[in-house]
């Protein structure tokens, strides 16, 4: 019995290890469609961690300029000020099916994905070593009225 908890402790102090190395030092990519005028949003979300005092750089994707088409939205947060991309995505907000089979692969193990869970997730989508956070867009979106003048 005492090395089942001598292993769950050493799994949880592991992850609250695996927590701390995220603070402050993470990717954050968002994929989305392009033309959808999430452009505008991500400039918000790039603000909000920058007027916050932590080093990062937004880099903003385009394959291509013909709406409809993916595109991508990283921001590095880097306490340390690292300014250039690196391999690996700790959270992903992915929106687009288009893209969405090669953006779970790109999450390293322990990261985060955001998903629409309007619609149920195909089986083949989830994995087991990242945390899947799902939040109902769609009909968040919908269910919204926005205030007439």
């Amino acid at each position: 019995m005492s090395d089942k908890r001598s292993s769950i402790a050493s799994e949880n102090a592991m992850e609250e290890q695996h927590k701390d190395s995220l603070k402050n030092n993470f990717v954050i990519r968002f994929a989305n469609v392009n033309g959808t005028g999430s452009a505008s949003a991500y400039g918000l979300f790039a603000k909000s961690i920058f007027r916050s005092g932590v080093p990062m750089v937004p880099k903003n994707i385009f394959p291509s300029n013909i709406q409809g088409l993916p595109t991508w939205y990283e921001v590095r947060v880097s306490e340390k000020g690292y300014l250039d991309r690196r391999d690996g995505i700790n959270i992903l907000v992915g929106v687009n099916p288009q893209s969405f089979k090669e953006d779970l692969a790109s999450i390293l193990s322990g990261g985060y994905m955001i998903y629409d869970s309007s619609r149920q997730l195909h089986e083949g989508y989830l994995r087991e070593d990242i945390h899947m956070v799902g939040i109902p867009m769609m009909k968040l979106s919908m269910n919204y009225e926005v205030a007439r003048l």
